[in-house]
């Protein structure tokens, strides 16, 4: 029997508390809290930018462990350097596979209408259905000579594909408001406001089609976003490019954290610190210090001296003129622990409870929830299913409720157990198959081959 279809939708940039601050301009937003779940507000991951946040939902694992550590980073061993425009497989499919790959490996289609990696080849692998056969640009990271679609055209081409004589089962939908509000305005402007006003009638609209194509009870609809927003302004902005080496190589820069190499990194790192002890705003790490709650230290794309700044306060690097009129403005970036860095999540459909508020949820958990749904077998990821399940009717069988490996590291660490364990046991076996031919010999029989019948279910490495 066929699962029902999940649609995830992204509103970037949409902070947890936007529902209550925008209470009047978010009457199908509400419709949804009536009809189904709301969580209090979502536990992303560092750094919480868009590319890192987008991935971690669609495969369950820490940036440090999928791999996509920032927006833009550099890796010293290849030389390359990734930023979000990049679209090569080599960055997307080393470390991860996203949910619309496995489910299309496990027979379910999946079409994605935008979503950071949608149009990357997975080892050969794509979504069913996507819109880049229109030409237009991508709305997380359009130049400027490119068109991105209207957001109504979006939701009627997911509207075709679910009309399709065979549908995909999993369809994502990204809008990039009211980030780009936040950017420029601040978090508390009228323009986050006219935002989220059109970010919730366009969830009307798609609740809209969803009623007119009798598919809303076929339909679990999950909303989400990756990251909230906070204010800064010209005066929290902290010069550092004195405290730098003339040879420093930036490996992440996301103005709320950066993380370089040197030559003296001894002396680069002494230079913080001691700038550290004068100013409350910074905190420095040398990569094995960073904490593991970050989740983000066991990348090798991190590097050796990293700067990660409190709420409201960024960094430059290079000579920056602090007599510059005071501009208030938003960003986001900073650790995850800061409530004004989380995003909002909602969810209806048949499968979830009406009318329930729960606490925080976790972002990894997002995807062994998705999968549950979907009926499909997830790989190893951070998340647990057991953590997430009180937001549905049924609770759902162990299978899926398991916390997986929690770090690249781990998942290595298994790997190559795996292959000692299997190595050790060829070796017992080829030592047992020495010590019979030596007993057949000394016993004075015939040479009569032994038989050994094959296997079933040996498990080999491919």
């Amino acid at each position: 029997m066929r699962k029902d279809t999940v649609i995830l939708v992204s509103f970037d940039g949409f902070r947890w508390d936007y529902l209550d601050m925008h209470r009047t301009a978010t009457k199908n937003f509400s419709s949804i809290m009536k009809q189904g779940v709301r969580a209090e507000y979502v536990r992303n991951v560092f750094p919480t930018v868009t590319f890192p946040n987008h991935y971690t939902i669609v495969t369950g694992l820490y940036p440090e462990s999928h791999g996509i550590i920032s927006n833009s980073f550099y890796d010293a061993i290849a030389n390359k350097s990734f930023d979000m425009n990049t679209n090569c497989s080599e960055w997307w499919d080393k470390f991860a596979e996203p949910l619309w790959v496995t489910s299309e490996k496990q027979g379910e289609k999946s079409g994605m209408c935008f979503w950071p990696g949608y149009d990357v080849v997975y080892k050969g692998q794509k979504p069913s259905f996507t819109p880049s056969e229109f030409g237009f640009g991508r709305p997380f990271a359009a130049r400027e000579n490119e068109t991105i679609p209207p957001w109504k055209w979006r939701v009627d081409l997911v509207l075709k594909w679910l009309k399709d004589p065979d549908p995909p089962s999993f369809v994502t939908l990204y809008f990039e408001e009211p980030d780009e509000a936040g950017h420029c305005c601040g978090p508390d402007s009228v323009n986050v406001t006219e935002e989220i006003g059109r970010d919730d009638e366009i969830t009307g609209y798609l609740l809209q089609e969803l009623r007119k194509s009798n598919l809303t009870d076929s339909v679990n609809l999950i909303i989400t976003a990756d990251h909230g927003t906070a204010m800064y302004n010209l005066s929290t902005v902290l010069d550092f490019h004195e405290y730098l080496p003339p040879d420093y190589s930036l490996w992440i820069a996301g103005g709320a954290y950066f993380s370089f190499d040197a030559t003296n990194l001894t002396g680069a790192y002494d230079r913080l610190k001691k700038a550290e002890k004068h100013n409350s705003h910074f905190s420095v790490y040398r990569k094995e210090e960073l904490p593991e709650e970050l989740h983000f230290k066991h990348s090798r794309f991190v590097a050796e001296i990293n700067v990660i700044l409190e709420e409201g306060w960024l960094a430059a690097l290079e000579p920056y003129n602090h007599s510059l009129k005071v501009v208030t403005k938003g960003t986001h970036g900073w650790c995850p622990s800061t409530p004004s860095m989380h995003p909002f999540f909602l969810a209806q459909g048949p499968a979830f409870k009406q009318g329930y508020k729960s606490g925080p949820i976790e972002m990894v958990d997002i995807y062994p929830l998705i999968c549950h749904l979907l009926g499909i077998d997830p790989l190893p990821n951070n998340g647990s299913l057991s953590r997430i399940e009180h937001l549905l009717k049924v609770a759902p069988n162990s299978s899926h409720s398991n916390a997986h490996w929690l770090t690249t590291g781990e998942i290595v660490a298994i790997v190559i157990g795996s292959a000692i364990a299997l190595t050790v046991c060829m070796y017992a076996i080829l030592m047992i198959q020495r010590d019979r031919r030596r007993h057949m010999i000394r016993s004075n029989r015939s040479a009569v081959p032994l038989q050994y019948p094959a296997k079933d279910g040996e498990n080999r490495l491919n």
